[in-house]
C-alpha cells in the first residue's frame, strides 16, 4: 500500500482516515477515561465503522498499532495507545477551548490542525 506523505501540515491536507483516527480516538478516550460524551453514540458508532486499518497513513507506528489493537465495536482499544499523553493533552485542550469555536474553524480543525501542524 502506498504510505501518505506529510504535506505541510494544514487540516485539509492530511487523509480522511488520519483525521477520523484522530477524531475517534479523542471521542474515545473522553468517554472512556473523562465520561465525557464530545459526539453521539451513533456518530460514534458510524465513524468507528469507518476506518479502515487496512489503509496507510503517515504514521506507519500508529498505523501498525491501530491495525492490532483497534476494535470499532468498544472504546477500550484507546487505553492501550502508545500516545496517551499526547491524547489527555489534546483532551484538555478541547475542553478547555470547547465554548469559543473560531469562526471559520470547528474545534475538530482546530484540535486536527495541532496533531497534524
Amino acid at each position: 500500500m502506498a504510505q501518505a506523505e506529510p504535506t505541510g501540515g494544514a487540516v485539509m491536507d492530511h487523509c480522511p482516515e488520519t483525521r477520523n483516527r484522530i477524531r475517534l480516538t479523542l471521542a474515545a478516550w473522553a468517554y472512556e477515561v473523562h465520561a465525557d460524551s464530545i459526539m453521539s453514540d451513533d456518530e460514534f458508532d458510524r465513524l468507528a465503522l469507518s476506518i479502515d486499518v487496512r489503509k496507510s497513513t503517515a504514521r506507519p507506528d500508529l498505523d501498525e498499532w491501530f491495525r492490532e489493537n483497534f476494535n470499532p465495536h468498544t472504546g477500550m482499544w484507546v487505553m492501550n495507545h502508545p500516545e496517551r499523553d499526547r491524547i489527555e493533552a489534546l483532551y484538555q485542550s478541547l475542553s478547555n477551548s470547547r465554548r469559543a469555536e473560531p469562526e471559520g474553524q470547528t474545534l475538530w480543525e482546530i484540535i486536527i490542525g495541532r496533531v497534524l501542524g
